[in-house]
C-alpha cells in the first residue's frame, strides 16, 4: 500500500492551478479571449471526453457516458475525434472505419449537409431507447491535416442541431506548438478547438501517482484552453492499493492542486467491461444494476443538471 499524497508531492504543477482560473483563455479559433467572453460561446450541449494519456479508459468513459444519457430519452451523438488514437469504431463493433467527422465538416462547411447526408454519415448503435448516433472521426489518422476550424465549427452546429448532447472523444496531447512544415493545420488543432467549444470538460484519470501527476502537471494548459464546466472521473477506482481510506486521499490530493472540482467515483471492475467489450456495447446497457454502471448514471445525471439548450 501506499501513500499518493506523497507519490505526488513532486507533481510538476503550483498548489491549487485550478482554483487561479487564468483571465484569458484561448478562443476555437484560436485567439486570445477574456473569460467570461470565452464562456459565453461554449456550447452549452457539448461535452469533451479528454485523459491526460496513460490508458486512463477515456474512451470508455465517453461511450458509457453517451450510453447512460441515451437512457434517460436524449437524442446522443458520439463523436470519435481522436487524431491520434481513435477507438470508439473499433468498440461498437463497427468494422470499416469512415472519415464520419471529416465529411460532415466538409459538406457543412460548403453549406451543403443534409438529413440525408447524416443518414449515411451516422452509424447508429444499440436500439429503441438504448440508442446513440456515432459519427467516426477519420478513416485514417494520416489525414487529421484536412479538419480545419471554420469546418469544425460548421460541423458541431449541423450535428447540434440533431442531437440533444454531443460527446467528443478527444486525443490527449495538447501541444500547440506540434506543427510539420508541410501542413498548415496544427497537429493537435481538433483537441484544442473542442476543448474552446464544449461547456462541459470530463477528464478521466485512474488512481495511480503516475497518472494523477501528469494530470497536475496538465491541468494548468487544459484549464487555459477550456473555460467550461470541468468534471474528473477517478476510473478504475479500487481501494486494494490504497486502502480503505483511498477515496479521502485521491479527493485531498486532487482538491490541494486542482481546486474544487467536481469528483466522481468508477469502480473497477475488469471481467464487466472487457465483457462489454467484447459484446461492442456499454456496461451501461448490459448490466444496468452493476456499481458502475449506476456510477457512469450519476455522471449522466450531474452533466444533465445544466440541462441542454
Amino acid at each position: 500500500m501506499f501513500d499518493i499524497k506523497r507519490q505526488t508531492s513532486t507533481a510538476d504543477a503550483p498548489a491549487h492551478v485550478g482554483s487561479r482560473l487564468a483571465t484569458e483563455v484561448v478562443s476555437p479559433g484560436g485567439g486570445l479571449l477574456r473569460r467570461a467572453e470565452a464562456e459565453n460561446l461554449l456550447a452549452k450541449n457539448s461535452i469533451a471526453v479528454w485523459s491526460a494519456g496513460g490508458a486512463a479508459g477515456k474512451s470508455t468513459i465517453a461511450l458509457n457516458l453517451a450510453a447512460s444519457l441515451s437512457t434517460n430519452g436524449q437524442r446522443v451523438a458520439l463523436i470519435d475525434a481522436d487524431t491520434h488514437s481513435p477507438a470508439l469504431d473499433l468498440m461498437l463493433g463497427l468494422q470499416q472505419r469512415t472519415a464520419g467527422l471529416l465529411a460532415i465538416a466538409r459538406l457543412a462547411r460548403q453549406e451543403r449537409y443534409s438529413d440525408t447526408e447524416h443518414e449515411r454519415l451516422v452509424s447508429r448503435v444499440g436500439n429503441g431507447k438504448n440508442r446513440v448516433d456515432f459519427i467516426a472521426g477519420l478513416a485514417s489518422v494520416a489525414r487529421w491535416s484536412e479538419l480545419e476550424s471554420v469546418g469544425l465549427q460548421a460541423a458541431c452546429e449541423q450535428i447540434s442541431t440533431r442531437s440533444d448532447y454531443q460527446i467528443f472523444d478527444l486525443a490527449s496531447p495538447l501541444d500547440s506548438t506540434l506543427i510539420e512544415p508541410e501542413y498548415a493545420t496544427p497537429r493537435n488543432l481538433v483537441t484544442r478547438f473542442l476543448l474552446g467549444h464544449c461547456s462541459t470538460l470530463v477528464v478521466v484519470t485512474s488512481p495511480d501517482p503516475v497518472a494523477i501527476a501528469r494530470l497536475i502537471a496538465e491541468f494548468g494548459e487544459l484549464r487555459r484552453q477550456s473555460a467550461g464546466r470541468i468534471m474528473i472521473v477517478m476510473n478504475r477506482f479500487r481501494t486494494s492499493v490504497l486502502g480503505s481510506n483511498a477515496r479521502r486521499q485521491l479527493t485531498d490530493v486532487l482538491r490541494e492542486h486542482l481546486g474544487d472540482l467536481e469528483l466522481f467515483f468508477v469502480p473497477d471492475d475488469p471481467a464487466l467491461f472487457d465483457s462489454a467489450l467484447a459484446k461492442a456495447t456499454s456496461v451501461t446497457w448490459m448490466r444496468p444494476r452493476s456499481q458502475a454502471a449506476r456510477a457512469l448514471r450519476t455522471l449522466a445525471s450531474a452533466v444533465e443538471s445544466t440541462g441542454p439548450t
